[in-house]
């Protein structure tokens, strides 16, 4: 599996319990009260199969969206991101 749209984001989420989550991601949806965290990939059917994928490309059946977390948004205090991982 390789990332479609080059390296993810980086995305800070912080819980009301004073959890902090960090992920990587192209972007994130809302659906159903949840936040979904994905990214756009070029997997074979066989790696599909092991991920969860939300959205495929019609032209290219190995061009996919997968999820990455999926975190109820009622327990969400903050939400920072979609900038470039710092370098180190």
């Amino acid at each position: 599996m390789r990332f479609a749209a080059g390296p993810p984001s980086r995305w800070v989420v912080e819980l009301h319990s004073g959890t902090t989550i960090e992920l990587a991601a192209d972007g994130y949806s809302k659906a159903d009260g949840d936040l979904l965290f994905s990214v756009l990939a070029d997997a074979t059917i066989a790696e599909q199969a092991e991920v969860r994928v939300l959205g495929r490309a019609p032209a290219d059946p190995e061009r996919v969206i997968v999820l990455v977390a999926r975190i109820p948004e009622r327990e969400v205090a903050g939400l920072h991101g979609g900038e470039p991982w710092p370098t180190v």
